[in-house]
């Protein structure tokens, strides 16, 4: 696995060593040493709001379903273990509480389900999807630190791949911005 360098923290002037790594990728220490896609869409957003989420004053009211398909998906990609992980750990808001379905995959989840298998049984992707998952790498942009993370990470033959998921590849939706559809 690739792995940032040690890294002098920023924010406290005791100069302590912050190292990335798979355990600490998603934690706020990692996002306030290095710039990542989603801090950058957040700052580009609103940049008052991203730092007061940074800093934790504040926190944002989503919809986490759509980020928990994707990670469903991608757990699967990882590993046997990497999923059933993830699947344990969201077991209560993946599975429906009541009514006849009480116990079953909600729908969202399903459709998960219906992407793994697409990807398993295409013969062209399990050829490409060989080599080390969700590898983080780092690297400078403009003297900004940034991580990643790519989900295959193909060094003997020179590829990466990262894997996407979308409610539809023709869906129109409202751009607010420029007071227009647009197709996603």
């Amino acid at each position: 696995m690739m792995q940032a360098a040690p890294k002098k923290d920023k924010a406290n002037s005791s100069h302590q060593t912050f190292i990335l790594n798979s355990d600490n990728y998603y934690s706020q220490e990692a996002n306030k040493n290095f710039m990542s896609p989603t801090w950058f869409k957040k700052f580009v957003a609103c940049e008052a709001e991203a730092l007061a989420e940074l800093r934790g004053e504040w926190a944002p009211d989503e919809d986490k379903t759509a980020l928990l398909v994707g990670n469903d998906l991608h757990s699967y990609f990882e590993s046997s273990e990497a999923h059933e992980r993830f699947l344990d750990a969201n077991k209560e808001v993946m599975l429906s509480s009541r009514g006849k379905t009480k116990g079953q995959l909600k729908s969202e989840y399903k459709q998960a389900d219906i992407m793994i298998d697409s990807l398993k049984n295409d013969k062209t992707f399990t050829q490409l999807y060989q080599g080390e998952k969700e590898s983080i790498v780092t690297g400078v942009i403009s003297g900004v630190e940034w991580m990643g993370k790519l989900d295959c990470l193909n060094l003997d033959r020179g590829y990466f791949i990262d894997l996407k998921t979308t409610q539809e590849l023709s869906k129109r939706l409202w751009d607010s911005r420029s007071h227009r559809w647009v197709e996603i």
